[in-house]
């Protein structure tokens, strides 16, 4: 209500008051009066009034002049108008809100126009927040929030009211049952038409979430959107966002009327049906001896929900590998020629159960042109509970479920075939497609020793081990410009030198390097042979390093490593000095995996 407008009201709420007290206490003339009756008593004075017998002798008893009756009547208009006006324009202010019953203010949005109804909705949806209403309030609310959802073009704020109100259990569960579905089906028209529902309509999602949690839905109806879910897990790129957004609603779901509490086959059954989503990736070259096919399979799952201690445990194996290619099938060379994997995931983790295993498939009479891959993939879903006694990597389980998944899934995936030397991988330098300085990636890097193991060689990936990670920045650490940098892959040859003597340590893969956060990894080993030495033991066939002295670690970008990647055809193309390491000597090379991500340090070269 704006200054000016309350002056003039008070004005005239002042100047109707006025006018009344004129007129009823500043007479007109000098003619006496009886104040009881108002006889006129000009022309005689007794002591007794004539008309009404009053006693004219007291002191009070005879007034002089007559009233203004039309004053009066004058100022109590300006009085009423003015009284009134201020007290609508104090009613639909913002401050008097938080006086109003619900009825009121519900019956207010009758006569308000917009801006008035959002002032409205912006208090309901306040009180709901705080929890200051009781239930028939909150039903009142929650039916006032659904007739406004309803309408046909609602408000913003309309959909906020609504998902507080079925918070505190003011929307029923017929009247959430439309809204619910007409949200999904909204949900998953946007995403098959590749629109960006999920992001852009935010709101939505929260108050389809806060419905299936306060009322209940039957899993069936959500099963499209938990759907979505997956396949977006498994695109070339995959929209975890989206997934994450599919994931939290199955847990609303989880916490809702309609769910049973605990985990049953029956349950997982339902939720697994069209699982799990397989996406074959196949970059081929071919040499003068050997075709090379690098294929990578990504699988994703619906969430696991269950309580806590629930987990389910999912694995694939590679059961067959052709390649097809004109009238021809070819089948690998060497055995095995697939790939399995095993992912674990504890119900607890909210997350869709998602990964990726694959290899080279190394194929005789591979010839460049098209191509079709085929895979026969088995894969299992068991469930059961984790031992209390025992930490999560385990893996073992109690209680175990008849398997949920145990089937085999053929998986195809055409390609075409290149000579190796016309399968280019880029190199991208500072300067190009915003890449950037070598200084920088160095400053992110976290390193751990370098471990050479003094044991006897077993297998055949080498003594050396190292592990390298991305440093866990925030955004205000990184800085903006930092934090806008485009996707930049790598694939690095690591290697040690001191003195004339060099190593190959093994291989560096990452994935948007700067962007992603990974978890540090252990550089894949390199193909060392062994021999037999002087005294008849099985040894190294390469020079022991001296192990008073540092040795420098250096990265150099590697082309051939990335045709041997399914989908990786630029690399960040700057080498990288790591600076000098001490080798740490140790019998079991596996003690490198033992590192976690926060006993790692910043490379030598910016150490302090």
């Amino acid at each position: 209500m704006s200054l000016p407008l309350m002056i003039i009201l008070l004005l005239l709420i002042f100047a109707g008051l006025s006018m009344q007290f004129a007129g009823l206490y500043i007479r007109r003339g000098d003619r006496p009066a009886c104040r009881k009756c108002g006889d006129d008593l000009t022309s005689h004075q007794p002591t007794n009034c004539p008309e009404c017998n009053a006693d004219l002798t007291q002191s009070d008893a005879i007034v002089r002049g007559v009233r203004r009756p039309r004053l009066i009547w004058f100022g109590t208009s300006m009085l009423l108008v003015g009284g009134l006006a201020l007290t609508y324009l104090l009613v639909r202010s913002p401050g008097f809100d938080k006086l109003k019953p619900v009825w009121l203010m519900r019956a207010e949005m009758v006569v308000v126009n917009d801006e008035g109804d959002e002032r409205i909705i912006k208090e309901l949806t306040r009180r709901v927040q705080k929890g200051g209403v009781n239930p028939d309030e909150a039903r009142a609310i929650g039916r006032l929030a659904v007739d406004l959802v309803g309408a046909a073009e609602p408000k913003a704020s309309a959909y906020d009211l609504l998902k507080f109100s079925a918070l505190v259990g003011g929307v029923s569960a017929d009247e959430a049952a439309p809204i619910m579905l007409d949200l999904i089906g909204q949900w998953t028209d946007e995403m098959r038409a590749e629109r960006s529902f999920a992001h852009g309509n935010y709101l939505h999602r929260e108050v389809l979430g806060a419905l299936i949690r306060s009322t209940g839905l039957d899993l069936e109806k959500l099963r499209p959107v938990i759907q979505q879910g997956t396949e977006a897990s498994v695109k070339k790129e995959p929209d975890y966002a989206f997934a994450s957004m599919c994931s939290q609603l199955l847990w609303n779901w989880w916490e809702s009327p309609s769910s049973p509490g605990i985990v049953t086959h029956e349950l997982l059954t339902q939720l697994y049906q069209e699982a799990p989503e397989l996406r074959l990736e196949v970059r081929p070259n071919v040499t003068k001896e050997l075709g090379k096919v690098p294929y990578t399979i990504r699988f994703a799952l619906p969430p696991n929900v269950g309580n806590e201690g629930d987990m389910v445990v999912f694995s694939q194996r590679v059961e067959r590998l052709l390649v097809r290619q004109g009238d021809r099938t070819l089948m690998p060379k060497y055995a095995p020629f697939g790939g399995s994997s095993q992912t674990r995931q504890a119900s607890r983790h909210m997350g869709y159960l998602m990964g990726a295993s694959g290899t080279t498939a190394r194929i005789e009479g591979l010839q460049p042109g098209p191509a079709e891959l085929e895979i026969e993939v088995h894969v299992k879903v068991i469930a059961g509970k984790q031992p209390v006694d025992e930490e999560f990597p385990s893996g073992d389980m109690v209680n175990e479920l008849p398997p949920v998944i145990d089937r085999t899934i053929t998986i195809t995936a055409p390609f075409h075939v290149v000579s190796a030397d016309e399968d280019e991988v880029r190199l991208i330098k500072p300067g190009e497609e915003d890449a950037p300085e070598p200084e920088v990636v160095l400053e992110n890097l976290r390193v751990s020793p370098v471990y050479y193991s003094s044991a006897p060689p077993f297998g055949s990936q080498g003594p050396w081990a190292l592990k390298i990670g991305m440093a866990s920045l925030s955004h205000d650490q990184r800085g903006q410009e930092q934090w806008m940098w485009p996707k930049i892959d790598v694939a690095y040859l690591v290697i040690a030198e001191q003195g004339d003597h060099v190593w190959e340590l093994g291989h560096l893969i990452r994935r948007d390097l700067l962007q992603a956060r990974y978890h540090a990894m252990p550089v894949s080993g390199t193909l060392v042979p062994t021999r037999v030495g002087a005294s008849g033991e099985r040894e190294w066939a390469q020079p022991v390093p001296d192990f008073d002295q540092p040795v420098r670690i250096r990265l150099l970008p590697d082309e051939d490593r990335a045709r041997q990647t399914s989908d990786m055809n630029t690399i960040y193309g700057v080498e990288l000095d790591l600076g000098l390491f001490a080798i740490e000597r140790t019998e079991d090379r596996s003690s490198i995996h033992r590192i976690q991500d926060y006993e790692l340090r910043p490379v030598p070269a910016l150490a302090d």
